[in-house]
């Protein structure tokens, strides 16, 4: 291992600085209009990825976009394997017992997406079955509040949206922001019902103790 392997920085804004890269996470599975694949200009895009671009040159350095699977965005973080998190991140008092925030960069809400057949069924009760992402303010909700719902968790919002067109869920639970701009909402046959179950704000995470990334 040669020493400059072995460089010690107070915090992440000095590594940044020192190493002129800024390194950010983001789950890049199609998350429209935060991050999805633009097959015109063949590539990854979105609001996210434009305002990971806007730290690193306010910052003056070089960006370095690292997917990542959503729960490895959190252990990154606390594991210093990343300087920030920009990926559509809800700030959570949970959260924020591990992480760092900005200020909310967008605020937002849970709901919940049916198809078109599928009666109005907010608040959910039961004998329903709804998806949701695995490891997102969604799924915690539906564990905490929603007791009397099933809920099915999935790796992914592309399997949670698969699963509610095969009509094995009765509804899907997420971002209002993130439902509202699928392909699958847009083009008809689904739903997103304008009623909020929470109200959240999206911020940059980094590690405790960076707060001079801020």
């Amino acid at each position: 291992t040669s020493s400059s392997e072995l460089q010690f920085f107070p915090s992440t804004l000095d590594r940044v600085t020192a190493n002129l890269t800024l390194r950010v996470a983001m789950e890049t599975t199609y998350h429209a209009p935060f991050v999805f694949y633009d097959p015109d200009t063949k590539q990854v895009t979105g609001f996210d990825v434009e305002l990971a671009q806007a730290i690193a040159d306010d910052l003056g350095v070089t960006l370095e976009r690292q997917p990542r699977k959503w729960e490895q965005l959190f252990r990154d973080v606390e594991t210093h394997d990343t300087d920030v998190v920009v990926s559509s991140v809800t700030i959570t008092p949970e959260r924020s017992k591990k992480a760092a925030f900005s200020a909310p960069y967008l605020k937002t809400g849970i709901t919940i997406a049916t198809r078109t057949t599928t009666p109005r069924i907010l608040p959910p009760g039961k004998g329903r079955t709804l998806a949701a992402q695995r490891g997102t303010t969604a799924a915690a909700m539906a564990t905490a509040r929603l007791a009397q719902a099933t809920v099915r968790e999935f790796d992914t919002l592309d399997g949670a949206f698969a699963a509610l067109a095969r009509g094995e869920v009765d509804g899907l639970l997420g971002d209002a922001v993130i439902l509202t701009a699928r392909e699958e909402v847009k083009a008809g046959g689904y739903r997103v019902q304008p009623q909020l179950l929470s109200k959240d704000g999206y911020g940059v995470m980094m590690a405790p103790g960076d707060e001079r990334m801020r």
